[in-house]
């Protein structure tokens, strides 16, 4: 968890825009449902392929990223 009350998952996400999959750090809020816990509020933090040079789109700030993984990520798309 961190200081804020949510906590960072580990995503494999298969990126479109290179065409396999990467570890995603994504930061998010997990609330109790009736059809069990669901990751909301989700933000990208990092992506692997980023750190080894694979990608040249920034992932921060989310509001104006092109990362693919960021957009589905606002949409609470990743699962």
């Amino acid at each position: 968890m961190t200081k804020d009350g949510k906590e960072i998952k580990d995503f494999l996400f298969n990126c479109p825009k290179q065409g396999f999959e990467v570890h995603l750090k994504v930061k998010g809020e997990v609330k109790k449902g009736f059809f069990g816990n669901k990751f909301v509020d989700q933000e990208v933090k990092k992506c692997d392929l980023q750190a080894q040079g694979g990608c040249t789109i920034k992932i921060e700030p989310a509001v104006s990223s092109n990362c693919p993984a960021v957009i589905k990520a606002q949409k609470s798309g990743l699962k």
